[in-house]
């Protein structure tokens, strides 16, 4: 959704209004696209980095989800409800953007009913009215001309559950909530997990964190970069977002498109996880590996010291090394005889004598696809992958996760490691590339 065009937004949300209410006379759906179209045009001319149009579109289509699937699984909404509710999330930004009032007057900028003013300073993004954006965005409803029939102080009670830190006063708790109070919860939830899992938030981070460090946030939660602000998204999410969106979760996962969201919003976690993980213990490996190389004068030692780490790092229980072999057929890989084993049992033994007889040509199995691509390679289970020779084998003494990544010499690839799990493994893909650091490192070293 990097541009958007306001037709095809607005016939995705009538198919999802047409979805929940089949007989839908129609009346309200002229409120509803006067409405988008105005959020939209007004956010449009917004200079905030993150909260833009694509934004708002993000957080009221997965509201639409949310609220499919509560009428999936409870079937207590009317399409008045509908209307509220997508309206609230239409305009939950709107406050963001400045000089959308009729008190507003230049850089001074209207925060509340009362007629307090923040004065903008020059330079400053709409961003700086994070603060305010609730109030404005509420008074911006107050002001608007509504339809008869149209209760926009509902829409307001709505809106106001967009606050973030959420007060305690609202974490959900569906059995006490009236229905109204119910929905404007999830109208919060929206917010967030539409944030959340935006397809793109990883590489919208850095936007994010400018608008963090215009209004201070950035500081107040300790945040010195962009970096800082994607490694902390486990701990966020874990901490602060998940207690008060399980009741949404619930809802997404009630309709295979809501279950989209809840599987970007999980990847999104587990990615940054791994990233943690190797920011941390990572950068220990590679200076473990890097000081190694530096003392070692035998290259079958570093690849060595190299199985035994990685598979401590992975938790994974083998490692192997193939070596290339020059022949007049062209290259192969044979076994170098080079191993990690986390322990000496038959089974693990029958997988080495099996391993170092077999080699491979280019191409063929896992080492061969590695070495014909010349980058890291990993397969989820090999007992179910149709190129992997010793798949039997695995089947037989319980390995399935792979990975593989080269080391180079002087004339091309010189070894293929390969490593092991006993579990079907889905490897991010932040991990194979922490894994070309090692073969960069092992690479200087020959």
């Amino acid at each position: 959704m990097s541009t958007i065009s306001i037709p095809s937004f607005l016939a995705v949300l009538k198919s999802r209004r047409d979805q929940i209410f089949p007989d839908s006379s129609g009346h309200y759906w002229q409120v509803i696209s006067d409405t988008a179209q105005t959020a939209l045009n007004i956010i449009s001319s917004s200079d905030a980095l993150y909260h833009d149009v694509e934004h708002t579109c993000l957080v009221t289509l997965c509201g639409q989800e949310i609220f499919i699937g509560k009428k999936i699984l409870d079937g207590d909404l009317t399409e008045e409800d509908w209307v509220y509710f997508t309206i609230a999330l239409l305009l939950h930004d709107i406050g963001y953007v400045r000089n959308i009032l009729s008190e507003d007057s230049g850089l001074l900028q209207t925060t509340s009913l009362d007629g307090k003013k923040h004065s903008l300073t020059s330079g400053d993004t709409d961003a700086s009215l994070t603060p305010f954006h609730i109030e404005r965005g509420k008074l911006f409803i107050e002001n608007r001309n509504w339809p008869d029939g149209i209760n926009k102080n509902i829409i307001s009670e709505m809106i106001g559950y967009t606050e973030f830190p959420i007060p305690k006063s609202r974490e959900q708790k569906s059995d006490k909530s009236t229905k109204a109070e119910l929905l404007a919860t999830l109208v919060g939830s929206a917010d967030l997990i539409g944030q959340l899992a935006d397809p793109s938030y990883d590489i919208k981070i850095p936007r994010l964190y400018f608008e963090f460090l215009e209004t201070g946030t950035a500081n107040n939660l300790g945040y010195r970069s962009a970096e800082d602000l994607r490694r902390s998204y486990p701990s966020f999410f874990y901490n602060f977002v998940n207690p008060n969106i399980a009741l949404s979760i619930k809802y997404l996962n009630a309709s295979p498109e809501g279950q989209k969201w809840t599987s970007l919003l999980n990847y999104h976690v587990f990615s940054q996880e791994n990233r943690a993980i190797l920011e941390q213990d990572g950068v220990k490996l590679l200076q473990e590996i890097h000081s190694y190389c530096g003392d070692a004068e035998d290259l079958d030692k570093v690849i060595e010291f190299t199985l035994s780490k990685v598979c401590s790092y992975q938790s994974w229980p083998i490692g192997h090394a193939y070596k290339r072999v020059d022949t007049d057929a062209g290259p192969i890989l044979s076994s170098s005889k080079i191993w990690h084993l986390s322990e000496n049992n038959d089974l693990f033994e029958k997988w080495k004598n099996i391993s170092e007889d077999h080699t491979f040509t280019s191409g063929e199995g896992l080492p061969g696809r590695v070495f014909q691509k010349g980058e890291p390679a990993w397969i989820t289970d090999v007992t179910k992958d149709k190129n992997f020779p010793r798949s039997d084998l695995a089947s037989d003494i319980g390995v399935k996760g792979a990975f593989a990544f080269p080391v180079y010499g002087k004339i091309g690839i010189g070894f293929v490691l390969e490593f092991y799990s006993q579990e079907a493994e889905d490897l991010d893909s932040s991990v194979l590339s922490f894994m070309e650091q090692i073969s960069y490192e092992i690479t200087n070293h020959v």
